[in-house]
């Protein structure tokens, strides 16, 4: 989807972005990327649906959590995709 925004809204790329929902809920949404424009009268983003809040124990030992977008068929696949691309053995 896409977003517009006046010029002066301090948003970034990577940031996660709450939008409140007739019944109370909120989603989430990540700025995936922004158009380039010269002299545009507002900014224009790409932003995707975050589907899952992922947690993992940094080596530090703190508990971190962020909302992500995940493509995946099964919550299985996902935590094995995750523990994949960090390196980890968890349960």
């Amino acid at each position: 989807m896409h977003l517009n925004v006046s010029n002066d809204i301090p948003i970034k790329v990577g940031d996660i972005m709450n939008w409140p929902q007739n019944d109370g809920s909120i989603e989430k949404w990540l700025l995936l990327s922004e158009e380039k424009k010269v002299n545009g009268t507002y900014r224009t983003f790409d932003i995707l649906k975050c589907n899952y809040l992922i947690k993992w124990i940094n080596n530090k030992g703190y508990l971190r959590q962020s909302w992500a977008y995940v493509l995946s068929s099964t919550d299985d696949k996902i935590k094995g995709n995750f523990r994949t691309w960090h390196n980890l053995i968890s349960p």
